[in-house]
């Protein structure tokens, strides 16, 4: 949004104060470049219009920069005074199987946490993720062991090419 308003102000005052001024110049450029300051001359009396533009320009920007500063910071306050839910998670286990939706655990922790509670996920089967987890932690035990028998046997040897496959040298 800065460099918008930024954008903004610099495209409209430039060619409202400053391509007027290069346009008359004294050089008589053509094309492009009757608009620019190589248009005008060193001595020129119009130099000044750009270096006042600049001024103008660099004010205009830090009260843009200042302004939208305070906005951030009155959003930071607000968000820290009601803190982000995601440093305050909790998880909560065994919970009764009457509380088996949203609204009935949010009901349940209302009046114990007033106005603190964010979002609720009710997560209820957790068997398929156990048992992945548990394949898992199988499966790198055995990988674990065949690298150790591998190192063992001295056959522990990898490629460094494309994926450990294509070309390269052969390291430990």
């Amino acid at each position: 949004r800065l460099g918008v308003q930024s954008m903004i102000i610099l495209t409209f005052f430039g060619l409202v104060l400053l391509a007027p001024i290069y346009s008359k110049g004294e050089k008589q450029e053509t094309n492009l470049t009757a608009l620019t300051l190589s248009n005008l001359k060193q001595q020129e009396d119009k130099l000044w219009a750009p270096a006042i533009c600049m001024w103008f320009f660099t004010i205009a920007i830090l009260y843009l920069v200042y302004k939208n500063y305070n906005e951030v910071t009155a959003l930071r306050k607000k968000a820290m005074k009601y803190g982000d839910s995601s440093q305050y998670t909790i998880l909560i286990t065994k919970i009764p199987g009457q509380f088996d939706t949203e609204a009935k655990i949010r009901d349940w922790l209302e009046p114990k946490y007033p106005g603190t509670i964010f979002h609720i996920q009710p997560v209820r089967d957790l068997s398929a993720l156990t048992t992945a987890t548990r394949e898992l932690q199988k499966e790198q035990l055995r990988l674990d062991r065949a690298k150790a028998k591998a190192k063992e046997n001295g056959e522990a040897k990898t490629r460094t090419g494309c994926s450990g496959c294509c070309g390269g040298e052969e390291v430990d």
